[in-house]
């Protein structure tokens, strides 16, 4: 009997936990408003109020913290964008001009040469003597053309005074017009060996920078041979590409301005010398070219970002890109009316190329508009221009212990005390947080519009 007492006491105390238990788990999960699950020690939320570090409802439509400012009215200039490549406005071979054995090469890679400057000597001692040799021919046919001009002179005279016969005459002033021609001979050979001699000292025709040496000492090289390639850095070719309309705006003479990525933001400028007449049949691009003088930091191959200005407007209506986004309906634009956002459909126009665009249709000056934040809302969705979304605000985050607004923890009316959870654990609303219907697609949409965030 004594035993039977004990297990019904057993039963008995068994059923009263269990009913304890279900009646705390009711309570956690809060009375009409809906309080959040709690951390330990917390309390639940009022209505629509999230526990601490936990999330609550809507708030009854709280406003999102946005970036906003007005349309302005300014004047722009328009820019055409392209990339081009930076080339060497020549690239010129050095090559022998006289036959013979390279019996000194003087030159490196990387060396900067100018005109003057002696890169190899071809055979230059025999060179002297053909020039020597030369030399020596002409003076002995200047004297003997002398020779015969003095004997021509001397026989007119006689033949005057009939002391001559015409015969004889006319056989030296044939032989005085032989010599005459001789000298010429003579001199052109001279000037021909001096030539040579001068040729056997190779220099380029033009100053630059060696790209490739192409001989070695004691190499026989012919007229023709290239012994180096030098490449003429101080003045570049831009080359870029542009589009059949904005072939139409650059002009011979303008001015265009590009980057290259070796020198950072640092601008450097172009003077175009010439716009193609015909367009690539395949990307329908026009080709232009410009003249660059280089400062001494750019390089053949380098690739350009190249911008040319082309239109200039006055009191146009210009707007962040970021306050244009895409839709089904073409571009659209949020205009803030008594704190809501109200979407509105714009035609844009050229981009200024400093982050605007501009408006042609759709919006006005003065007309306030979301800068950042527009992927976040829908139309009609309350806003807070420029709000910061701090602890304690609307939409905002709370700190452990405290008690706030709508999406604060506190206790009030209906809010049951929350279940114990770990730190973070996200709390469930009641009837005060809003359907997922009713919220905004996206994950981060969600977040923005649900009450209290996490802690």
């Amino acid at each position: 009997m004594r035993r039977l007492r004990l297990v019904v006491a057993v039963v008995v105390a068994v059923a009263g936990l269990v009913a304890c238990g279900g009646s705390k788990s009711a309570d956690s999960a809060g009375g009409p408003g809906g309080g959040g699950q709690g951390r330990p020690g917390g309390a639940a939320g009022g209505p629509g109020a999230g526990g601490p570090g936990g999330r609550g409802g809507r708030g009854g439509g709280m406003p999102i913290p946005v970036k906003a400012g007005q349309v302005k009215v300014q004047q722009v200039t328009y820019a055409i964008q392209a990339v081009g490549t930076l080339e060497a406005e020549d690239m010129i071979q050095v090559t022998a001009e006289v036959d013979g054995v390279l019996t000194e090469v003087k030159f490196r890679e990387g060396d900067r040469v100018t005109k003057d400057t002696v890169l190899a000597t071809i055979d230059p001692e025999r060179y002297r003597l053909e020039a020597d040799r030369a030399e020596a021919n002409y003076r002995r046919a200047v004297a003997d053309g002398a020779q015969a001009a003095a004997t021509l002179a001397r026989r007119e005279a006689l033949a005057k005074e009939n002391l001559v016969s015409i015969e004889d005459l006319n056989q030296t002033r044939t032989a005085n017009e032989r010599l005459t021609a001789d000298v010429a001979a003579a001199k052109a050979a001279r000037d021909i060996a001096a030539q040579n001699l001068s040729r056997a000292s190779v220099k380029p025709r033009h100053g630059g920078v060696i790209d490739k040496r192409l001989v070695d000492t004691g190499t026989f090289v012919r007229t023709g041979t290239s012994i180096a390639a030098l490449v003429d850095l101080a003045r570049l070719r831009l080359r870029f590409k542009v589009s059949e309309t904005e072939s139409l705006k650059a002009q011979k003479g303008q001015i265009a301005t590009f980057k290259v990525a070796a020198t950072g933001d640092r601008e450097f400028t172009a003077t175009i010398y010439h716009v193609g007449a015909v367009a690539d049949p395949a990307s329908r691009q026009v080709e232009v070219m410009a003249w660059v003088q280089n400062p001494g930091v750019l390089k053949p191959g380098f690739f350009a970002e190249v911008k040319l200005p082309s239109d200039s407007k006055k009191d146009a209506i210009v707007v962040p890109e970021t306050a244009i986004q895409a839709s089904d309906r073409g571009f659209v634009a949020f205009v803030i009316v008594d704190g809501k956002a109200v979407v509105r459909q714009v035609e844009i126009g050229p981009r200024t190329g400093g982050g605007e665009v501009e408006i042609l249709s759709g919006l006005s000056a003065g007309e306030t508009i979301v800068f950042e934040g527009s992927d976040r809302i829908t139309n009609g969705t309350s806003v807070n221009p420029n709000g910061d979304g701090g602890p304690g605000g609307p939409g905002g985050r709370r700190r452990e212990g405290g008690s706030g607004g709508p999406g604060g923890a506190s206790r009030g009316p209906g809010g049951g005390e929350g279940m114990q959870k770990p730190a973070g654990t996200e709390g469930s609303g009641g009837p005060g947080a809003g359907a997922p219907g009713d919220r905004p697609s996206g994950e981060r949409r969600q977040r923005m519009n649900e009450g209290g965030g996490r802690q």
